[in-house]
């Protein structure tokens, strides 16, 4: 009898181990959202999903962030959807828009490569922004 409350007693504990890990790991990922480094703080952007490409970068004293939906193709600058052109030529897809009176467009491409699929490139006033 005391082997079966025994095993009882020590598969809850498990059960409650596992339960708190779990806990855990969420938080740790939702405080190691990445920062990048502009001028002189850093904006935190929240995590990256494999559906979102997102841009920040400072024009002019203004600090833009750019976030292109790729399921929709829908194209987000600080917050609000921009009004796009999209064009498909042999080099791959284009998305024209403007920020303020700047040019912008990301380009897509394919990596040549199938497991690595897309990759996306934004360009403003004909020079590549990193990422």
């Amino acid at each position: 009898m005391s082997v079966i409350l025994t095993a009882y007693c020590s598969s809850k504990s498990a059960a409650a181990r596992k339960q708190m890990l779990k806990k855990k790991k969420i938080e740790d990922r939702k405080k190691s959202a990445p920062s990048l480094p502009i001028e002189q703080g850093h904006y935190g952007i929240p995590e990256q999903s494999s559906w979102v490409k997102q841009w920040a970068f400072m024009l002019e004293g203004t600090v833009y962030y750019i976030k292109f939906h790729l399921g929709t193709l829908t194209v987000n600058c600080n917050g609000r959807e921009l009004d796009t052109i999209n064009d498909f030529g042999d080099d791959g897809g284009r998305i024209d828009f403007l920020l303020g009176s700047h040019k912008a467009r990301i380009r897509t491409r394919s990596s040549g490569v199938r497991k690595e699929g897309m990759y996306h490139i934004l360009i403003v006033n004909g020079e590549i922004v990193p990422e």
